[in-house]
């Protein structure tokens, strides 16, 4: 497959010339460029993926943080509804919230990083302003009398 878009990427170079003069454009060398840059553009998007990740880049990251803020979303609106709620009783339902409102493929990218969805709502509730709620009001009713 490979090969093949390979060898069809080299015959359009070879033959976008002779097409563009035939054509009779006088500006044949920037229509062959704003017509070669996507193809040039789409061959690279894998070769500077496999280069980020050598350096240590993952560029994946971006989808899970998107994830783990819907799953802080749901959190928030867990904790606005029901405030009254144990927080282990309020994870469990985050849970099954997050693995309903969640396509397949962000439950799998999820446990591919976290192991699990359980341990990706943790992960979401620490980064989340709730969690920062909880450190706070728990400091301020230690505090002696």
């Amino acid at each position: 497959m490979k090969i093949t878009i390979l060898i069809m990427i080299v015959i359009m170079i070879f033959l976008m010339p002779v097409m563009l003069c035939a054509m009779n454009l006088h500006d044949a060398g920037n229509q062959m460029i704003s017509v070669l840059t996507p193809i040039i553009l789409l061959a690279m998007i894998p070769v500077v993926g496999r280069f980020f990740k050598k350096i240590g880049i993952d560029i994946g990251n971006d989808q899970i943080s998107t994830i783990l803020t819907t799953i802080i979303n749901i959190l928030v609106n867990l904790d606005l509804k029901n405030p009254k709620m144990s927080s282990a009783d309020k994870k469990l339902m985050a849970v099954k919230m997050v693995k309903e409102a969640l396509p397949q493929a962000s439950i799998d990218a999820l446990r591919a990083k976290y192991g699990s969805v359980e341990t990706a709502v943790q992960a979401a509730f620490e980064k989340s302003s709730l969690n920062k709620q909880l450190k706070v009001v728990g400091s301020v009713t230690s505090s002696p009398k």
